[in-house]
């Protein structure tokens, strides 16, 4: 799947304009045939919070209920169109809510229609102006399909609050969909205006995400980067429209610093170099092969106002934990066009090399086996229930297995690859 998605990124094809691009418009579509399941009546009366802050969403050591309920015509529209938002309801652990957009998610390797076991998006607020899950706009809920064991989005993400970087919270939830059971998925806190609010003093700042693109037909596939040819495919997440200028503006940063002795400094004006550094280091600790790194993907950047600096945030953690040689992939060769510069200047790949023992140890000292151990037990009679995905328990244990060994031999193995 990624080597594919290397080979369609450079295919030497006109890239086409962004408006021919899926992404969401911001606001509801005109459905002229509804699809909620269930009348919403006067979407002016909001849902009330009931009184649970969203650290209750986000748990450890319980699973979830979400039950999303979906009309004829909103399954006929997402039969056609599977990223675009249709109305619906949903009960959160008891929770109800009339009305909700709901789309599905993921392309190469994770995306599933309604027929498997699919992603999906839900957006409280869509249709009903203020309307949250307890504070919480929108829910990100990832399928497994792609992780047998279950655990990687939820240690990966633990390692990278574990290291010192901002958190990006993880949970469990068991879905149903028109009351049939779709087994056992992962909640990942999204990064939007209120994740920006939590994590930022000053939440006021451009994210920009750094995801592939594609056409819907995928006659188009490309990676964005901070590259003249790549540049304008970041898309705009939270802030304001300023023609991606500060995008550029990294962008020409490094075209410069490719031919200057103090490169490093230089773009050390813009960038947040212990974060992004950080980022990278966490990056190689947990194997993440879909990431900025290794396939100039699933990132964010912030354009951070209290610092006046640029920071990344990883983000899609289900092709963590793997050898990037059993993907044909090489650390020291990266794709990420400001990590490959990074690499060969000799101050960003000294300092680098620094945070990334720094790494090691937080993580050695983390606890991450016993982390393990209490997650493969909570969800342990749910993922034997499976009937869409990873469905044999022999598999889910095999792969747990794998897990329990990279934890225990990843650190050695991050220190062998520094002394290539």
């Amino acid at each position: 799947m990624l080597t594919a998605l290397l080979l369609a990124s450079s295919s030497g094809c006109s890239p086409p304009t962004l408006e021919a691009l899926p992404q969401d418009t911001g606001g509801p579509r005109d459905t002229g045939e509804t699809g909620s399941a269930t009348d919403s009546g006067d979407t002016e009366d909001t849902i009330e919070d009931i009184g649970s802050p969203p650290e209750l969403v986000y748990t450890q050591d319980e699973v979830h209920a979400l039950d999303i309920r979906l009309g004829a015509a909103a399954i006929r529209a997402l039969s056609e169109d599977p990223w675009t938002y249709v109305e619906g309801a949903v009960t959160f652990d008891g929770a109800d809510f009339d009305s909700v957009g709901v789309r599905l998610k993921g392309a190469w390797g994770s995306f599933e229609d309604l027929s498997g076991k699919a992603n999906f998006k839900v957006d409280f607020n869509r249709y009903v102006d203020g309307q949250t899950l307890w504070g919480i706009e929108q829910l990100t809920v990832n399928n497994n399909v792609v992780d047998c064991s279950f655990l990687r989005e939820n240690l990966a993400y633990r390692v990278v609050a574990t290291v010192g970087l901002h958190e990006t919270r993880t949970a469990y939830v068991s879905v149903r969909v028109n009351e049939e059971d779709y087994g056992l998925y992962v909640l990942v806190e999204t990064p939007d205006d209120s994740w920006l609010d939590r994590t930022f003093a000053d939440p006021s700042g451009n994210l920009y995400d750094g995801k592939y693109i594609f056409t819907e037909d995928w006659d188009f596939v490309s990676m964005v980067d901070f590259t003249p040819a790549l540049q304008d495919y970041f898309e705009l997440e939270e802030g304001t429209d300023v023609q991606r200028a500060d995008i550029h503006a990294v962008t020409e940063a490094l075209q410069a610093a490719r031919t200057s002795p103090d490169g490093f400094t230089d773009l050390g004006e813009l960038i947040d170099w212990e974060q992004v550094l950080r980022v990278w280091a966490s990056e190689l600790w947990i194997g993440q092969l879909d990431g900025y790194w290794l396939n100039q993907n699933n990132y964010r950047v912030y354009f951070n106002p209290a610092s006046g600096l640029v920071e990344m945030l990883p983000w899609d953690m289900d092709y963590a934990f793997y050898h990037d040689s059993d993907w044909g992939m090489n650390w020291h060769r990266p794709s990420g066009q400001l990590a490959a510069w990074c690499l060969q200047d000799p101050a960003c790949r000294t300092r680098l090399e620094e945070i990334s023992m720094d790494v090691i140890e937080r993580v050695d000292a983390a606890g991450l086996d016993l982390h393990l151990e209490e997650m493969v037990q909570l969800i342990t009679p749910y993922v034997s229930e499976e009937t869409r995905a990873c469905t044999r328990l022999s598999e889910v244990e095999r792969r747990q297995d794998e897990m329990r060994r990279w934890i225990d031999e990843r650190s050695d193995e991050v220190r062998a690859i520094w002394e290539e």
